[in-house]
């Protein structure tokens, strides 16, 4: 690697300027140091040690590594409470979105309640509502619906039948949690019903 590209790689701006001389005309060369800059946070992608660029966002990129995606499944029944995920210690939850297999009796509502606490406690963050027999609802929360570690996720069901829930999500380490949070106002989740 040439002094030049090590000084580039150590955050040494450097400007270099050729100039090659040819029978009747002259040619120049101009070199110039660029940073790749995320224009909402003003963060500068990093060069290590081993001269490789990393442009990762810490927090939102860790759903790109298929260790941290988690998906869980459970029923609901009729006027009960289901416990069905744990978020492991040192963790949290980035919940992107819940699939809802509703299967009621049909002519009347099917209610199921996805709650970020065990025993259907704390607030419902997901939740599908039909009164046909077969019908799949989705629930898109955005950018993430985030919950910490240890809590652990549950499902209500409110005059059901079998219906399903499907959640979807990745899992951060717990200190990157934001600190503030503000939960869903119930149904205010982005939803699209697929009739079947």
């Amino acid at each position: 690697m040439g002094s030049f590209q090590r000084l580039a790689a150590h955050g040494h701006s450097r400007r270099v300027l050729f100039a090659i001389a040819l029978p009747g005309s002259l040619w120049a060369v101009s070199v110039t140091n660029v940073a790749i800059t995320d224009p909402s946070t003003g963060n500068r992608a990093k060069v290590d040690t081993a001269h490789e660029l990393s442009v990762t966002d810490r927090l939102t990129d860790q759903r790109v590594t298929a260790t941290n995606l988690v998906s869980f499944f459970s029923f609901g029944f009729s006027s009960s409470c289901a416990n069905f995920y744990t978020i492991p210690a040192g963790k949290a939850l980035i919940v992107t979105s819940a699939t809802f297999y509703m299967k009621g009796p049909g002519g009347t509502d099917s209610e199921l309640y996805v709650y970020n606490q065990a025993n259907c406690g704390g607030n419902p963050f997901a939740s599908a509502i039909s009164d046909r027999k077969a019908e799949t609802v989705v629930n898109v929360l955005g950018s993430g619906y985030p919950i910490p570690g240890g809590r652990v996720i549950s499902v209500g069901a409110n005059a059901d039948n079998g219906s399903g829930v499907q959640v979807y999500g990745y899992l951060i380490p717990a200190a990157q949690l934001p600190t503030t949070t503000t939960a869903p106002v119930h149904g205010s989740s982005l939803s699209k019903t697929l009739r079947g």
